[in-house]
């Protein structure tokens, strides 16, 4: 019997990682108001930048067919910044770098038809209701807000525009902030309750029906302001059940996003036109934002609003 030849098993071939960014250097390209696609003479500095990333111990792995596309361009879109082009700890493909989320970024071109983008957005949606059957309010956070709820790859996300890169408050979260408001408020936080309200019902709707009211997403009224915040364990084996809350351990800062001292454009429709419910509806919504706030955190005065 013919012996079969023994194959020779092949050592796994090498995947290239692509490129090293640097996030940083294309944010203050940004700051410095250039335009999406650097300059010849900058390739030395993205060059230093590169091994800069390789000395600390991070690296942005990208394919070889985006490295190509990309050439010397930067991002311009400051989610896909973000949320698409972090920075990865060698040693551990886990670790995403926070240290160098910038609080700037905004391209100067950008920032100056925003305005005029945030006016026709917003006239668009006035024009599907009657001028009596909508509501329109610009309130400012009182202290910070955070919008999370994303799929992120830091351990605190931030709520951008997937198309234009800004913070924004989803209309679910604006409804759903409001509705939890209500129920707790008129109805003795009992959903139940609410849910047997026919006003309640004609308002949020349920499984059933359709509400009558119609909830916006709430644009910045002007260029937002991004800050920087900090949570701080002090106990991180005590909440890895590894060990009793000491003051032995140390404590391991997170960093993460959060939008400040920025107006926000609530825009709220009615189907019908019932004047008086919608003055009450009006006036309820101001004190939900105002004393409950909303997003995450607000237990601890994130998210009111003014």
């Amino acid at each position: 019997m013919m012996k079969r030849e023994k194959k020779i098993k092949q050592p796994a071939k090498k995947r290239n990682k692509g490129t090293l960014l640097h996030l940083n250097s294309s944010i203050e390209n940004a700051d410095n108001g250039e335009k999406g696609v650097n300059k010849k003479n900058n390739a030395n500095k993205q060059e230093g930048n590169n091994q800069e990333n390789e000395k600390e111990g991070f690296e942005l792995n990208i394919p070889e067919e985006t490295k190509d596309l990309l050439g010397e361009k930067t991002i311009d879109n400051f989610h896909l910044k973000l949320n698409r082009f972090a920075l990865y700890d060698i040693e551990n493909a886990y670790k995403v770098e926070n240290q160098k989320i910038s609080e700037n970024f905004f391209y100067q071109e950008w920032e100056k038809d925003y305005s005029q983008f945030i006016d026709e957005h917003n006239e668009s949606i006035c024009t599907l209701f009657n001028k009596e059957n909508l509501i329109k309010l610009d309130l400012k956070t009182s202290y910070y807000l955070l919008i999370g709820s994303e799929e992120s790859i830091y351990e605190t996300s931030i709520r951008l525009h997937h198309i234009y890169g800004f913070p924004y408050i989803p209309s679910s979260a604006i409804k759903g902030t409001f509705r939890n408001y209500i129920i707790n408020t008129a109805y003795e936080k009992s959903e139940k309750k609410a849910l047997a309200c026919p006003k309640f019902i004609e308002i949020f709707g349920s499984q059933d029906n359709e509400g009558k009211v119609i909830f916006f997403d709430a644009f910045p009224k002007d260029k937002p302001s991004l800050k920087i915040d900090i949570l701080n364990p002090h106990y991180k084996d005590y909440y890895d059940g590894k060990s009793a809350p000491t003051d032995t351990q140390n404590p391991v800062p997170v960093k993460f996003l959060t939008v400040k001292n920025t107006s926000f454009t609530f825009i709220i429709g009615f189907k019908e036109n019932k004047l008086n419910e919608i003055e009450d509806i009006k006036k309820s919504f101001k004190e939900c934002l105002k004393d409950f706030g909303i997003g995450a955190k607000t237990s601890v005065g994130y998210g009111d609003m003014e």
